[in-house]
């Protein structure tokens, strides 16, 4: 879950330091609909996956222009 929380954080790190906003309200804005989500107990065989669901609910095109797994 640790891991989980560090990729949503550097992904909004890496989105929001690409270019600042010049007017409020006009440019990108990055929605995440939940930035974490508990697997439970896993085993090493198990196989799990969940799906991060995010929006570019702004003015203006949103561009990921790289992303670093943790």
């Amino acid at each position: 879950m640790r891991y989980v929380f560090l990729l949503a954080a550097i992904l909004i790190t890496n989105v929001a330091a690409q270019e600042p906003v010049r007017h409020a309200g006009s440019g990108p804005r990055l929605v995440i609909d939940a930035i974490e989500h508990d697997l439970g107990d896993v085993k090493k065989s198990d196989n799990t996956s969940h799906t991060f669901r995010f929006r570019n609910s702004g003015k203006a095109d949103l561009e990921i222009l790289r992303v670093v797994p943790s």
